[in-house]
């Protein structure tokens, strides 16, 4: 059942990695940098940084990727727990149907 679960947590986390990092939804398609998490970097670094938008842009790019490799990180350590959970929550909500 371990095996399971760590394929299980490996294949949710590349779903999200996949729609966090690589996909668009405002366009509908797959563009990382209009991606979730590369929007959410941008606006937060305009709010604190407003005005050095050269210097901003570089920032934005190296944390993404910083972001992006950390998830990845995460996702193969935690690949056990993340299954193990979805798993069990699937299992709750059928028991509650």
């Amino acid at each position: 059942m371990e095996k399971k679960e760590r394929i299980i947590g490996l294949v949710i986390g590349l779903i999200g990695l996949v729609f966090l990092f690589h996909f668009s939804f405002g366009y509908v398609r797959f563009d990382t940098t209009d991606s979730t998490v590369a929007r959410a970097i941008v606006n937060i670094a305009y709010y604190l940084i407003d005005g050095w938008r050269r210097i901003l842009l570089d920032y934005s790019y190296w944390i993404f990727w910083s972001i992006h490799w950390s998830y990845i990180l995460f996702v193969w350590f935690y690949r056990a727990c993340i299954g193990y959970w979805a798993i069990k929550s699937v299992r709750v909500f059928y028991k509650k149907i």
